[in-house]
This record gives C-alpha cells, structure tokens and sequence, in this order.
C-alpha cells in the first residue's frame, strides 16, 4: 500500500467516492420508460461503474478466460438487453434499477458459464460453479496502474481490494452489502428482497455484514483505515 492508505477512515465508503447521489436518477429513469434515448444512455452511464464491480465480483478467472469476456463485455451485453426490457421495468425505487441490471449480468454469468460446460469434452477439468461464478482472490481484473494517473489508480486499488473482499464473504453478508452500499437500497427494499422479518433485522444483519467486512479489510490495510 501506498503512504495514501494511512488516509482511508473506510475503505468501502472511499470505493465510492464520487459516486453520483441516487436521489437525483428518478427523473431520468422515468423519461427513459417513456422512450427518451438520451435518458436511458444517460441512466446506464450512472449505472455502468456499479455494474460492473458487481459483475466483476460473480467473474472467477477461470470463466473469464474460458469465456474470453471481461468485466465490462458483461456490462455492455446487460445494457444491450436491458434497453428493449426497460419499458417494461416496475420502476418502483432507484436502487431497483441497479438490482434489476445486476439479475439480468447474473443470467449472462450464468450462461457463460452454460455454454463454456458445454464446449468442454473433459468436465473434470472443470472447476465447480460456485468457484467459477465465486470470489477467489485471482477473480478480478483491475485496471492496470500504469495506464492511469496516480490519484485514480490509487482509489481503483481501493474498489479492486474492497470489491475482493466483498466477494469472500458469506453469500447473505455479501447480499446485503450489495443491496445497502452498493445498490444504496433503502430498508424497506432490502426487507421486501431478503425476506428478512423486519427493517430492524435487516439493519442489524448490515452491521455484522459490515464488522466481517471489517476484519477483511483490516488484513488488507494492515497500518489502519
């Protein structure tokens, strides 16, 4: 880690930095259900760097190489679906949007995946789908240091680690780490999609999501955050 490190108070919140409020995308993303174009590039625009963590954390190497795709072919073939589907979209909350992209990425993973089983004569070579959809610490793709300036590879660094760590944890901490800082869902969204009894247990499951999270990070950023 760089000297820059000793300045993270949190890395998940620094991965964010800069990030668009979600409070403003309502008004775009309803004239894009009415078929304004330049809304609907201008929502995909927002939902692109989000997107594309995500997909970067279900990406294992051995599918990304398999499939010779990356992080953003997967985001680019979401956004080419999802402009036929949008219309149709329940457009209820903004963190729906970003919950709705990610499902339709997930499908593409997960097709991926289909079509790389199916083109392999000796499937014992073949990793299981957990681990090939899954987070191993070789999974992600960041962007090369060299071909960034310096305060912009330094907050990638921070989205690739705390993107891996993330992707470590157990898939329901992941889910509402997803759902909470990532999607920026509000407790009545998460509940309605977790099945969680209550927003109080919703938020109280987000808290130990975040303290596992914490313990990772703490290995990453050994000198403190």
């Amino acid at each position: 880690m760089s000297q820059e490190s000793d300045e993270i108070t949190d890395p998940l919140e620094q991965s964010f930095d800069g990030r668009p409020p979600l409070s403003g995308i309502m008004p775009v993303a309803k004239r894009a259900q009415e078929g304004d174009p330049d809304a609907l590039n201008q929502l995909f625009q927002y939902f692109q760097e989000p997107l594309r963590r995500i997909v970067r954390m279900r990406l294992g190497k051995q599918l990304r190489q398999a499939s010779q795709m990356d992080s953003m072919d997967f985001v680019q073939n979401t956004f080419v679906k999802a402009h036929d589907k949008f219309g149709g979209f329940e457009l209820r909350h903004e963190s729906g949007i970003i919950a709705w992209l990610a499902r339709i990425a997930e499908r593409q993973i997960s097709d991926a995946y289909t079509h790389v089983n199916a083109s392999k004569r000796d499937h014992s070579r073949l990793a299981r789908l957990d681990d090939l959809l899954g987070f191993s610490e070789q999974g992600f793709d960041p962007a090369s240091d060299e071909t960034l300036p310096e305060g912009k590879a330094w907050r990638e660094e921070i989205r690739s680690i705390v993107d891996e760590c993330v992707g470590q944890l157990s898939d329901d901490y992941r889910e509402m780490i997803l759902l909470r800082d990532y999607a920026q869902a509000d407790w009545v969204t998460i509940v309605e999609v977790t099945g969680l009894p209550t927003t109080g247990a919703a938020q109280t499951k987000h808290i130990r999501a975040r303290a596992a999270l914490s313990v990772k990070l703490a290995r990453r950023f050994p000198d403190g955050f």
